[in-house]
């Protein structure tokens, strides 16, 4: 998957993200309000993106996507979509803070 806006791009996680993932996850809204998101080294980061990985063609599991500032090539967070057993999916986004404030969930 592949969505692009004017300034971002939407795509599937790889292990080369994980530095990213692991420094966005540290800012103190995530650790707040979900610490269960929160990575406290690369190798646990790059552990939780190796299984996301392993959900991308099975639809089975949490499909979560990186937010890329396409000018910049920067990863800014994340959107999520969670399958539950009735069939019905949560859809949700975080930006870290460093990047919330420029208009880029508008």
């Amino acid at each position: 998957m592949k969505i692009e806006t004017e300034s971002l791009i939407i795509i599937e996680m790889n292990i080369y993200m994980a530095e990213a993932v692991y420094n966005n996850s540290l800012d103190e809204d995530n650790i707040r309000f979900v610490p269960d998101e929160v990575f406290y080294t690369i190798k646990e980061a790059s552990d939780t993106i190796a299984y996301l990985m392993e959900h991308y063609h099975t639809l089975s599991g949490p499909l979560i996507y990186a937010i890329i500032i396409k000018q910049t090539g920067e990863n800014i967070g994340y959107v999520q979509i969670i399958p539950f057993e009735d069939k019905r999916w949560e859809i949700g986004y975080y930006i870290a803070k460093p990047y919330v404030g420029n208009g880029y969930a508008t």
